[in-house]
């Protein structure tokens, strides 16, 4: 199944592994690498950046993993690779 098929409220569990580190929050460094469970926070309009993909904001689960300045980052597809649930070890 690729993300574009999810519909909206899915969760996915999903690696952070961003494309362009260039543009990449500095808060979100750290959590290159790392799996967490993310939620559907809508699509990409054509004028927005990453035109038509599908964001994913972490769930408010990994609120005490992540500094308070990375939580509600969303993210474009893009930057997540899906995992297996045997697959899911957080770092």
């Amino acid at each position: 199944m690729t993300i574009q098929e999810f519909k909206p409220y899915t969760k996915i569990t999903a690696r952070f592994n961003p494309k362009n580190i260039a543009t990449l929050r500095f808060c979100m460094i750290g959590e290159i690498g790392k799996v967490y469970t993310w939620n559907y926070a809508g699509r990409s309009d054509d004028d927005e950046e990453y035109p038509g993909q599908t964001r994913w904001m972490p769930a408010r689960e990994h609120d005490n993993e992540m500094s308070e300045e990375c939580r509600g980052y969303w993210c474009p597809e893009e930057d997540l690779e899906i995992v297996d649930d045997e697959d899911a070890s957080r770092f």
